[in-house]
């Protein structure tokens, strides 16, 4: 008898504690977005640049997750042979597969000359020197960004 009762202790301990975890609140902070330094003249851009295919980024692979109830991202990877870069972008951009990676708005032209033509760089509301790649003809995945460029 003495051991029916102990499994059925920790039973119910197990599932008030699994009770206890589900009724949590999300807890997920955004990070502060409005810290945004103007980084502009750090980089000259050439045109020896737009001639390098074999070396240019492009989208590789999109998984959209959800981080708590109605909080969806996307974790986007690119690259090209080389080396493959990791961004996370807030909402869900499957649409924009052919496109998702980050953007310089003032040299549009390695997004432009993705998806056969049907890529444009998005600055941020926030931060217009920063922007995303997307499709010209798919929503945004958030409201983050300069939607009357499109």
């Amino acid at each position: 008898m003495a051991f029916s009762k102990v499994i059925l202790f920790t039973s119910l301990m197990a599932f008030h504690l699994s009770l206890i975890f589900a009724e949590q609140p999300c807890n997920f902070q955004f990070e502060d977005t409005n810290y945004c330094h103007d980084n502009s003249s750090e980089y000259d851009y050439s045109e020896e640049e737009d001639d390098n295919n074999e070396a240019s980024i492009k989208p590789l692979n999109l998984t959209v997750i959800n981080v708590c109830e109605n909080i969806t991202v996307t974790n986007a990877t690119y690259g090209n042979n080389e080396t493959v870069y990791h961004s996370e972008f807030m909402g869900n951009w499957t649409g924009h597969s052919k496109c998702l990676m980050p953007c310089n708005p003032s040299y549009p032209t390695p997004c432009t000359s993705l998806g056969a033509g049907d890529c444009i760089c998005i600055p941020r509301l926030d931060c217009p020197n920063v922007g995303v790649c997307a499709m010209k003809t798919v929503p945004l995945g958030n409201c983050d960004y300069n939607i009357s460029r499109l």
